[in-house]
């Protein structure tokens, strides 16, 4: 696979039976920009050597079996716009140095069992558009600093364990203008969490 330095889109997704560990030798294609490998049967860690792949744009593999943690390697995916991780196995915190993809719109962990606090660090990404935490196990207050993310439109956060109160900076976004983009914020409402200003409350 490593040997594919000038490949640039790799469409592999939708095949159950498509399986296995991701090769390492992954972070030897240099050129490649799209990587759609969704809908499939791959186990295992996402390999540090993403973190190589510096054209990166798109990065597609939700609905796989994978497991591990995140790695600061993967951070270095600077021109990274597009991140589905959702629906695997993923587990421990996110990094903080995780998010110095300063090109990213959409960011999707959700459904995973990732644990620890939501990063302050994701003031980092301010190109964000869509980011959905929801159904993991995330804990402690939902940082002010998400509410600097002007461009966001979709936030979802439910399913988690969060503590105190929606902060009033995402609210802003919610009821300013010009920044009314906000048009999606989902959190579970209940005795450990309020939301006054969410489009839904679980």
């Amino acid at each position: 696979m490593g040997t594919l330095t000038n490949l640039k889109f790799m469409f592999v997704h939708g095949n159950p039976l498509l399986g296995g560990t991701i090769p390492t030798d992954f972070g030897n294609m240099k050129s490649l920009v799209s990587f759609y490998g969704h809908k499939n049967s791959f186990y295992g860690s996402l390999p540090e050597e993403f973190g190589h792949l510096s054209n990166l744009e798109k990065l597609s593999l939700s609905n796989n079996n994978l497991a591990g943690t995140l790695s600061q390697e993967h951070g270095r995916m600077l021109e990274l716009e597009y991140l589905d991780l959702s629906f695997n196995r993923l587990r421990g915190e996110i990094p903080t140095d995780f998010w110095r993809m300063h090109s990213v719109e959409t960011v999707l962990l959700n459904d995973n069992q990732l644990t620890g606090k939501v990063p302050k660090s994701f003031v980092g990404m301010p190109e964000t558009r869509r980011l959905e935490l929801q159904n993991n196990l995330l804990t402690g207050p939902i940082p002010a600093s998400l509410g600097t993310l002007l461009n966001l439109h979709t936030a979802r956060f439910q399913g988690n364990t969060f503590t105190g109160s929606m902060p009033e900076s995402m609210c802003s976004l919610r009821e300013s203008v010009p920044y009314a983009g906000l048009n999606l914020l989902e959190a579970s409402c209940n005795a450990n969490f309020s939301c006054d200003c969410c489009t839904r409350c679980f």
